[in-house]
């Protein structure tokens, strides 16, 4: 829901007003003011919203390199341990 300002609030009484004398020409512009503005506003949040979906495909990209990292490290973990199985097993000359 679209919050009106004062200023609008006034534009949408006086609109009534103007429709009610049927001066069309002055309920004309206003309407048409109106609708300038909230074609603006439209455009205003699309282009927040391209931003914030530009901003969450990085995030999504950082996470998901995180993951391959991740999955990286485990592998070295699990190597790591075998290999200090094997250091340990031979310095102690094969006894468990």
């Amino acid at each position: 829901m679209i919050k009106l300002t004062a200023e609008e609030r006034e534009m949408e009484r006086d609109d009534a007003e103007n429709a009610k004398l049927n001066d069309t020409t002055k309920w004309r512009k206003r309407h048409d003011e109106r609708i300038d503005a909230v074609e603006k506003a439209v455009l205003e949040n699309t282009r927040i919203t391209a931003e914030i979906k530009n901003n969450t495909d990085d995030v999504v990209e950082f996470v998901r390199a995180l993951k391959v990292v991740h999955t990286i490290a485990k592998g070295f973990t699990a190597i790591a341990a075998a290999i200090a199985v094997v250091f340990v097993m031979w310095k102690s000359g094969g006894k468990p």
